[in-house]
């Protein structure tokens, strides 16, 4: 029953997991691993150590020693534990030293420049006692912090830190032994890992875009990253993430978007079409109730605003009949869709408003004085029986009924008419019977 309790405590312990270090942001790790023989299936080779290798039983000791195989206490009586890939394969079996910074394992491996790369390696005590602190080192460098193997037997724990080659081309990464107790400092290592990060950033600058000149257009990308725009010709800023471009000219603007060390360059054209130019004819006025034809001119579609007075609301030179004051403003679209405008303003002068006076009558020879009202020039029609065609109140002696049409202009020249009817009465005829002689 200890033996089946002890097995379940074991499993559940096996694959315990500490990450401190992650690729930067912008990156995955690889599923690269540039160490060989990393997890010792291959037995004692493509490392090396400053550590003494045996291979027979109960070896280990004193202290400086390694094996590699699947059972520890095969190789010291104290020690036990089992590999971290598989749980029945080998392990690099460690009885530690005394001496800081002693290289335990190391493997040179060609890098690439400007690359970040991370470095793992799992980690059990053989024994409980003063566990090992271990600390990774690249190039005769520590890197990171120390860390502890762990407190209790048959558990693994990862450890990782990261790594930037700079101009590197080559590095000897090790994993070092800081502590200096002899009592204890016993570990396996297993499923040791060295991994670029990989680029998984993209960065896509959109599709090409055109504006009207004059016009301007906003970019708007993500104001986390980094941003570099060239050229700057045009540009509201250079470095931020939704400059307005505002060109004269089709340009090219190239983005520098890279993050961390990943590069991430793309670019986006911006067409500058040429804008339209419409000229409208200058203001004018009409008196109410009359029409004038206004114009314009350029080279495109119309489109003229209030239309409700207009004979026409996409040609250039529409009637325009409007009843109130009336500002029309014409809208030019080239064939881009580019436009332009510019308006007309149509002013009403209101027509006098004339009274002729009230028809009236009289009898033949007679004569009768007109009087009519409203502000401006007076003109008579017909003229035949006045005694003047250009006052408000000639004299009437028709010989016949007549319909006179007073006509008056106003200060603007807009009219106003109206009618009288002078009626001429035949005069009686008058019979006494004939004559007679007394």
């Amino acid at each position: 029953m200890k033996f089946f309790l002890a097995f379940l405590f074991t499993v559940s312990i096996l694959f315990s997991q500490l990450s401190f270090a992650q690729c930067p942001a912008g990156t995955d790790t690889s599923s690269q691993n540039l160490v060989v023989n990393g997890d010792f299936e291959a037995g004692n080779t493509g490392f090396t150590s400053d550590y003494t290798y045996c291979n027979t039983g109960n070896c280990l000791q004193p202290e400086s020693f390694y094996a590699v195989g699947a059972n520890p206490t095969f190789f010291h009586s104290a020690f036990v534990g089992n590999d971290h890939t598989t749980g029945t394969g080998n392990l690099m079996i460690v009885n530690g030293a005394g001496t800081p910074n002693t290289n335990v394992w190391c493997q040179t491996i060609t890098v690439t420049p400007n690359t970040q790369y991370l470095f793992s390696t799992w980690v059990s005590s053989m024994v409980a006692n003063s566990p090992a602190i271990l600390q990774f080192s690249i190039n005769g460098i520590t890197i990171g912090s120390a860390f502890n193997a762990p407190a209790v037997t048959f558990l693994w724990q990862e450890f990782n830190d990261s790594w930037y080659s700079g101009v590197n081309t080559s590095a000897t990464i090790c994993i070092v032994n800081q502590n200096t107790n002899l009592g204890g400092n016993d570990f396996g290592l297993d499923d040791i890992t060295f991994s670029p990060c990989i680029c998984n950033f993209i960065f896509d600058a959109g599709v090409d875009t055109s504006i009207c000149n004059g016009s301007s257009y906003q970019f708007q990308f993500n104001n986390t990253n980094t941003y570099t725009w060239t050229p700057s010709t045009g540009l509201s800023c250079t470095n931020c993430s939704n400059p307005i471009a505002s060109p004269t000219a089709t340009t090219t603007y190239t983005i520098d978007a890279s993050l961390s060390f990943c590069p991430a360059i793309d670019s986006v054209v911006i067409t500058v079409h040429p804008s339209s130019t419409v000229t409208a004819s200058g203001d004018t006025s009409i008196c109410s109730g009359e029409q004038t034809q206004i114009h314009a001119v350029g080279s495109g579609t119309y489109s003229w605003s209030p239309a409700g007075s207009l004979s026409s609301s996409t040609n250039a030179n529409p009637d325009a009949s409007p009843t109130l004051t009336t500002t029309y403003t014409v809208t030019l679209a080239n064939s881009f869709g580019c436009t332009s405008s510019d308006s007309v303003v149509v002013t009403i002068t209101q027509v006098a408003n004339v009274f002729a006076g009230n028809d009236v009558g009289y009898c033949e020879g007679g004569q009768v004085q007109l009087s009519a009202s409203g502000g401006g020039n007076y003109s008579w029609l017909p003229t035949s029986g006045l005694s003047s065609t250009n006052i408000f109140n000639p004299v009437a002696s028709p010989i016949q009924t007549t319909t006179y049409t007073l006509t008056v202009t106003g200060s603007s020249n807009c009219t106003g008419s109206d009618e009288v009817v002078v009626a001429v009465h035949p005069n009686p005829t008058a019979d006494a019977g004939n004559d007679y002689i007394y």
